[in-house]
């Protein structure tokens, strides 16, 4: 079993971007490629979660690594949301944490992961660790214990929604004043969902 694997969750429709989030170009990178390499830093394998559309081409992009899995959301829970690839990057690589990453925040980098992993340890009884940024969650920026089983449980019954997931666990919300000591980027947690978002950033690039 490893210590620590990333979940990068692209299987979203990218309807307001009107194409895929995950080939977007971040720099002389493609988003995934930057989000691919940071998560190589800090764990032993990264699993991309991948609408079936782009499954294709991610395998030929990172053909030549083996500690790169290319998945779609498992059969049972399609369509269901972030928990669905949640529950299937824990079912094929087990793990003790997880680091769950959405694919479209260009500003994520590897000195705010290795925060994640120190928190780990600081607050070692929680099930999840995850960032709180102007009042707000951010989920898919943090990290989680292997919940295989309970998150099984609680897509079989009929639900989906992630807070409520998030909330009935123990789950450690780190504020501003301690994620914001890991990391000089700024708006960490910026993500694009339209082509407006894209250019704003390519402008401001830490937007």
């Amino acid at each position: 079993m490893h210590k620590w694997v990333t979940l990068i969750l692209a299987g979203g429709q990218s309807r307001r971007m009107g194409t895929s989030k995950t080939f977007l170009p971040r720099r002389d990178q493609l988003m995934i490629e930057h989000l691919v390499y940071i998560s190589q830093k800090v764990s032993e394998h990264t699993i991309i979660i991948s609408h079936e559309n782009d499954v294709l081409r991610l395998n030929k992009l990172f053909i030549q690594n083996k500690n790169i899995s290319v998945l779609q959301d498992d059969q049972q829970f399609k369509g269901l949301g972030p928990l669905a690839g949640l529950y299937t990057g824990m079912r094929h690589v087990k793990a003790e944490w997880y680091f769950v990453l959405a694919n479209d925040m260009p500003n994520m980098n590897i000195s705010y992961l290795k925060g994640l992993q120190q928190c780990t340890l600081t607050h070692s009884e929680s099930d999840i660790i995850i960032p709180i940024d102007n009042g707000r969650m951010h989920p898919l920026a943090g990290i989680y214990r292997n919940q295989k089983n309970e998150i099984y449980e609680y897509l079989k019954d009929g639900n989906k929604k992630m807070t409520t997931y998030i909330d009935s666990l123990l789950t450690y919300k780190i504020l501003e004043q301690e994620w914001g000591e890991w990391t000089n980027q700024g708006n960490i947690f910026f993500n694009m969902n339209t082509p407006a978002d894209l250019t704003a950033w390519e402008k401001n690039m830490d937007i």
